[in-house]
């Protein structure tokens, strides 16, 4: 009936059961029906249930049955003593010859694998006469040095022990049991031990698996390590990224396990197993009693609306089924909140399911009385907790008062009430003793910032708005708003703009030249982010937010109003990086119909219509079509190009990006086309590939190189043709309704690979010009716009015109209307 029987063997006991379970799942689910699968788990007194349970997984084609090796345990417990700080299971899989003595190959598998190929497909690979049959392990230079210089062993042929396919007979022939029992008294302490003794014994009898057959999780962590010691070499990094593509057999090596952090990569994987296993309700219950902490309740926003107080709270629940009875107690009287949105949220690399509600406290029902409000959980009080934008914070002294309300704790609930001087200042002096008796600096710290806020409130402008680009680059939104403000008298008496920017930036003497400039991180700095009533950015840079320590300030910087200006039209889902719930944004710019649509539609943003607004993009205002016979190319990047965070010339010369671009810079036929028609390029790389421009400087005179501090606006004005592959900056080209050329050779791998989430935006279906993929197409397209003078066709500005909002130069002005209306 079947071709052959491949024999599996796991080692396990009474913690690792379940992930064997989970396993075996994997294996079925990828088996072939023309074998059968004898699955034997290894164990000394496994109880009758766990048993029971592993035993429930067998199917047709396979089946499993646990084996008590106490009885060959005990035969080698005299060569086991003097090395007890050796697990007792490492010693399983060399007993595996002993036990199956008539088979000729054994897999053997860790319990931490999740098998996605067919186990059929390794066991017929035909290993020779080798004892074992094994992958390499890919190793970090700490590692490296390890093998070469204590296990005197190539790195480069050492492999895991985590998979192995065994040639019994091979391995009884060659006595690997007992030579190994002897290599164990030439070591005192082994790092690695069941996997060195295994290299140490077979180094000249293993046959080499591909990669995917033992795919190593943790690399893929280890290599975004700031530690050198810790990352792969360039050779070990390109084999492992290879491998990525067909994993055979996923390991979860390292110290980080799926079924305790779900939301490391991969973790998905071994889940979509877990749940389909005889043991699933026991991975389920040890993973919600081990994060029980993370389940809580959080205070997110107050806001004060149409004669009330809004609250607004989140309670993060383990698990997405979660049926527990909450409710809100006011005053004693209960509400059953009303979920407004969900969404999966990550902490501690674990997946929560979070439930965010509002609810309203009139105004009038404050100042009659305190109002106390706690969270109730199946008829228990739980306290609150208190988010980054929530203006009360861990200290039992904290409090917050505005428009006339105080707020304060009370130990698990929370106390509004009717504000005075009097009670001001007594909370005030209270919050002062204890952040001065705390051993926390930043608590202490916090004192003299506080008492330099009250003491300087009388004496500085309640009309200061500060604005930003990136901490050391202008040119943006924020520059030309700030621009627009200082030229313009209409908003004087309203507001005091203010510029902040690293004083080393060449663009700092510039700006001081328009209006008022602020050093980054400057005392007069931290200072005004205390008093200010706006910080205006396109880059949401953490410095430019939080110059100073916030926590233990909260309650002062509450009137700020935070204003995202975007640096570039979103056209993907960045919800994950940009939205109310990690920055406070009390308004959101966007400019174009579909953009604006998307980020309200999307509840992952939690900016709703009140907080996205349709003004258009300051920058705007500034360009204007004074086209020259230029050929603009702005490349985007690509995060694999930093290889380790480092530059390295010669994979950046081996990538598929650098042979693409300067492939087409140095093209004969290109060049011929621009010394023909009088055109030039203007070559713009992004800032993160600046490090390998010199191996751009075979390029002809034809080609100019633009990097460094440049101005966006005066390229894109004066350029007659935009060729980008995935730049936002198509966008601001074709505001000016000129032709775009989308060079896109990577397109599967770069949606792929990218940080964010592809959104409306479809570059054949809504683009503003054609999508090509090779060198000749694009030179054919360049061909065609020049012969007919760089003019735009109508489909393409068709397009453009039913994307974009406006077309004039009042964008500037629309955002500070809908600026000030959020400061009423």
């Amino acid at each position: 009936m079947y071709k052959s029987t491949i024999p599996v063997v796991f080692a396990t006991n009474e913690k690792y059961a379940p992930f064997v379970s989970s396993c075996v799942e994997s294996i079925k689910a990828n088996s072939s029906k023309d074998y059968f699968y004898k699955i034997v788990v290894f164990n000394v007194d496994l109880a009758e249930d766990t048993q029971k349970r592993l035993a429930d997984e067998s199917c047709d084609n396979v089946s499993v049955e646990c084996l008590d090796v106490s009885e060959y345990i005990e035969n080698i417990k005299d060569k086991l003593y003097s090395h007890s700080y050796f697990s007792q299971e490492m010693y399983y899989r060399i007993l595996i010859p002993d036990i199956f003595p008539n088979d000729e190959k054994v897999i053997y598998l860790d319990c931490d694998m999740i098998v996605l190929g067919d186990l059929s497909e390794l066991y017929n690979i035909d290993i020779g006469s080798n004892a074992i049959a094994a992958c390499r392990n890919l190793m970090h230079e700490k590692m490296r040095n390890y093998v070469q210089n204590t296990l005197l062993l190539d790195p480069n042929k050492y492999v895991n022990s985590g998979m192995l396919v065994i040639n019994c007979q091979k391995f009884i022939d060659e006595n690997i049991k007992d030579r190994i029992f002897e290599e164990i008294n030439h070591h005192d302490i082994l790092t690695y031990p069941d996997q060195d003794l295994i290299n140490l014994v077979c180094k000249d009898s293993i046959f080499y698996l591909p990669l995917n057959w033992n795919y190593l999780w943790h690399l893929e962590r280890l290599n975004r390590s700031s530690v050198k010691e810790l990352l792969l070499n360039q050779e070990d990094l390109v084999e492992f990224k290879e491998t990525s593509k067909d994993i055979k057999i996923l390991h979860y090596t390292g110290d980080k396990k799926p079924w305790s952090y779900n939301a490391i990569e991969g973790a998905d994987i071994f889940w979509e197993y877990a749940k389909a296993c005889t043991f699933a309700d026991i991975i389920y219950k040890s993973f919600f009693s081990m994060h029980r902490d993370l389940q809580k309740i959080k205070l997110l926003f107050i806001e004060f609306e149409n004669q009330s107080v809004k609250l607004t709270c989140s309670y993060n629940v383990l698990n997405p089924e979660n049926t527990d009875s909450y409710l809100i107690s006011i005053n004693n009287d209960l509400y059953v909140p009303t979920v407004s949105y969900k969404r999966q949220i990550r902490e501690r690399d674990v997946l929560l399911s979070q439930r965010i509600f509002s609810f309203k406290i009139p105004l009038k029902k404050i100042s009659s009385g305190k109002v106390s409000v706690c969270f109730i959980v199946n008829r228990r009080c739980y306290a609150f907790q208190y988010d980054k934008f929530f203006p009360l914070n861990g200290c039992e002294a904290s409090y917050f008062a505005h428009n006339g309300v105080m707020m304060y704790r009370d130990g698990k609930s929370i106390v509004l009430e009717k504000c005075t001087l009097k009670k001001r200042i007594k909370k005030e002096l209270a919050y002062l003793k204890q952040l001065l008796k705390s051993k926390d600096p930043y608590q202490k710290s916090s004192v003299s910032k506080r008492l330099a806020y009250f003491l300087t409130k009388p004496f500085i402008s309640s009309r200061v708005w500060l604005i930003s680009d990136r901490p050391s680059v202008a040119g943006d939104n924020g520059e030309a708003l700030f621009s627009f403000l200082s030229s313009n008298k209409e908003y004087k008496k309203q507001i005091k703009p203010y510029f902040v920017i690293d004083a080393k930036s060449s663009d700092f003497k510039r700006l001081k030249k328009k209006g008022r400039v602020l050093k980054l991180s400057s005392f007069k700095h931290k200072l005004l982010s205390m008093h200010c009533v706006t910080k205006a950015v396109s880059q949401t840079n953490y410095e430019l937010y939080n110059v100073i320590h916030t926590n233990y300030l909260k309650d002062i910087l509450y009137k700020e109003k935070r204003v995202f200006l975007q640096h570039g039209i979103t056209k993907d889902d960045i919800s994950q990086s940009y939205s109310k719930y990690y920055h406070n944004f009390d308004l959101f710019v966007t400019a174009a119909y579909p953009e604006y649509e998307s980020i309200i539609d999307n509840k992952n943003y939690g900016c709703d219509a009140s907080v996205t607004k349709l003004t258009g993009f300051p920058r705007h205002d500034i360009l204007r079509n004074e086209a020259t016979k230029a050929i603009v190319i702005t490349p985007t990047w690509r995060k694999e190009l930093f290889y380790n965070n480092k530059r390295n010339e010669d994979a950046f010369k081996e990538s598929e990006y650098f042979n693409a671009w300067h492939g087409l810079l140095t093209s004969e036929r290109l060049i011929k086309l621009l010394r023909e028609s009088n055109y030039e390029i203007w070559f713009v790389p992004h800032n993160n590939i600046e490090c390998y421009l010199d191996l751009f400087s075979d390029l002809s005179d034809d080609i100019k190189i633009l990097s460094g501090n440049k101005s966006y606006a005066d390229i894109f004005s004066k350029g007659a043709i935009l060729i980008s592959d995935y730049s936002s900056n198509t966008f601001e080209f074709s505001y000016l309704r000129k032709p775009v050329i989308y060079y896109q050779f990577d397109a599967e791998r770069f949606f792929a690979s990218h940080t964010y989430k592809k959104g409306y935006f479809d570059y054949s279906q809504n683009g503003f010009g054609p999508v090509v993929t090779s060198e000749d197409e694009l030179i054919n397209e360049i061909e065609a716009l020049i012969s007919i003078k760089s003019e735009i066709l109508p489909v393409y500005r068709d397009r453009i015109d039913s994307f974009f909002a406006f077309n004039d130069q009042n964008n500037s002005r629309r955002v500070v209307e809908e600026i000030l209306k959020i400061r009423k």
